[in-house]
């Protein structure tokens, strides 16, 4: 008979001490911190999701990077905009919501694992919240992270180049002087982080490189004025001298690309 109501005890203690959720439109919310509001438009989240079976399918804390979203490219009518723009850096929610609600609200699309319907349960840790200027900031100082530890990884011998922050390595050395041009045969390949081919010259087709180009990236630029005749190097290129803030259809914004290149030829 003790047992039974020291048992019974400690089932009142449990649904008491699971805390009632409150209501927004269909999705069930938690808050641990209070609301606020501010004009920072750029969100680092961490976020947990869970299916309707209780499995863990997303959790960005292993990806080693912050999930980033630009609140100004979202919904601003969406009940979740609202309960995001209403966390506070270094707060937390937890929301209970159907998957195309969440992959909706977020302009994504639900995971083919997943039926619209589905209802998940999602936290939310808001790690941060960044101005536009803040923005860049911790964009060019996460890839300046990002190229050190690829050229320590990968035992480069490279040199940084203050001025372009362009880590270079001579992999082929020529004895010709180094002359003045307009124009070069460069042979090239350029590559993502992880051996991906973005762009190359062709065989028996070399690019013409011509000093008065300046659509030309800037990791292109400055190696072919860099090298002799003959003369060959690998780079890690920063944004800056490649696509830049916004990137292209190929590549994303504020990523480092590696680039190899060798200066066949001046022609002019």
């Amino acid at each position: 008979m003790r047992h039974l109501i020291i048992i019974a005890a400690c089932l009142v203690l449990v649904g008491c001490s699971k805390k009632e959720l409150r209501q927004l439109g269909d999705i069930s919310y938690d808050r641990l911190g209070e609301v606020c509001q501010d004009n920072k438009w750029h969100w680092l989240l961490d976020i947990e999701a869970t299916n309707s079976r209780d499995s863990v399918y997303l959790d960005s804390r292993g990806l080693g990077r912050k999930v980033e979203i630009n609140s100004r490219s979202l919904d601003t009518a969406s009940h979740l905009y609202q309960l995001l723009a209403e966390t506070c850096k270094e707060d937390s929610l937890y929301i209970e919501l159907t998957a195309v609600e969440f992959y909706g609200s977020l302009k994504g699309e639900v995971p083919k694992h997943l039926s619209d319907s589905e209802r998940i349960h999602v936290n939310v840790w808001m790690r941060d919240k960044l101005t536009d200027i803040g923005y860049v900031s911790f964009k060019q100082t996460f890839e300046q992270q990002v190229m050190a530890s690829y050229t320590q990884q990968n035992r480069w011998n490279a040199t940084l180049d203050t001025n372009t922050q362009i880590y270079y390595e001579l992999l082929k050395r020529s004895e010709s002087n180094q002359e003045k041009f307009n124009k070069a045969k460069v042979k090239y390949v350029l590559k993502s982080l992880n051996e991906q081919v973005i762009a190359y010259s062709k065989d028996g087709d070399p690019f013409v490189y011509d000093i008065n180009d300046k659509a030309v990236i800037g990791g292109i630029q400055f190696l072919a004025k860099k090298l002799k005749v003959g003369e060959s190097a690998r780079a890690l290129v920063p944004s800056s001298q490649a696509f830049g803030a916004y990137g292209n259809m190929r590549v994303s914004g504020y990523t480092p690309v590696v680039l190899e290149l060798e200066v066949l030829e001046h022609i002019q």
